[in-house]
């Protein structure tokens, strides 16, 4: 052990503690943490503990002193923490003269009192036990009723069962229509969108024809307008052409009505 982490608890323990075997309870807490010191039965009731150990073990042994149960009942602990001295090698009982012969006939008297505890759990064991006897009187009852109605349980849960297949099986027949129905859906989007790809396409070839046929509506406005303009050139050479060639048809005409005896 650490010296300079060992400490020193003194307490006080109060409540149902001596004549009780407290004592020994606490020796064994103290072999279990490492504790040492000793145990005093004090003559106001109370029983003195000295211990000292190191600090973290010394505190787990102090809160393992409140001790409750049949016989031993703490009711309260006065502590006081002081350094160590180291003066003890183990924990040791510090025993009175005439202490055991007291310790002998408070163990008579707790086992007196044992026995009287004992008839009476036996006497109510045995109420118990009745009482035991007759629920088991009723349980069998219970469970011939049960049995019974676990026969009409079993007919009712096949012609249920048999329900609940007739049903599972219009359910995987309804579901296979609708995977069908899906399949078909699925095919007619397929066609749809085939449609779409060609309406697409025929969309573009319309758009080029437009253009072309836009091109050929430019050309043949150039056209126009270069053979309107070659027609008025035309025109302007064969007009002085034929004016003249006109003239000269009158004069023949007229030298011939001449020649002929028709001009007066």
């Amino acid at each position: 052990m650490k010296i300079h982490l060992m400490k020193r608890l003194i307490a006080y323990v109060s409540g149902t503690v001596q004549k009780s075997g407290y004592r020994s309870k606490v020796i064994a807490l103290a072999k279990r943490f490492e504790i040492k010191g000793h145990i005093e039965n004090l003559a106001d009731g109370r029983v003195l503990i000295i211990a000292e150990g190191e600090e973290s073990d010394l505190e787990r042994f102090a809160k393992a002193l409140v001790i409750q149960n049949t016989i031993i009942n703490v009711t309260g602990i006065e502590k006081e923490y002081k350094a160590a001295t180291c003066e003890y090698k183990s924990f040791a009982k510090l025993v009175e003269s005439g202490e055991t012969d007291s310790r002998l006939d408070a163990a008579v008297d707790q086992l007196k009192a044992l026995i009287v505890v004992t008839k009476d759990g036996v006497n109510v064991s045995r109420e118990i036990l009745a009482v035991t006897l007759e629920n088991l009187a009723v349980g069998k009852e219970t469970l011939v009723v049960s049995k019974d109605t676990l026969a009409v349980s079993k007919s009712g849960f096949y012609e249920v069962n048999s329900k609940l297949d007739c049903m599972l099986s219009k359910q995987d027949l309804m579901i296979s229509k609708q995977d069908l129905q899906l399949d078909k859906t699925d095919l007619t989007h397929d066609k749809q969108d085939e449609t779409m790809n060609m309406l697409g396409q025929v969309i573009e070839r319309q758009d080029i024809m437009i253009e072309k046929q836009g091109e050929l509506v430019e050309k043949m406005d150039e056209s126009k307008k270069e053979i309107v303009k070659e027609t008025r050139d035309l025109r302007k050479d064969l007009k002085p052409s034929l004016e003249d060639r006109l003239s000269r048809i009158e004069n023949d005409v007229a030298q011939i009505k001449a020649k002929i005896g028709l001009e007066k």
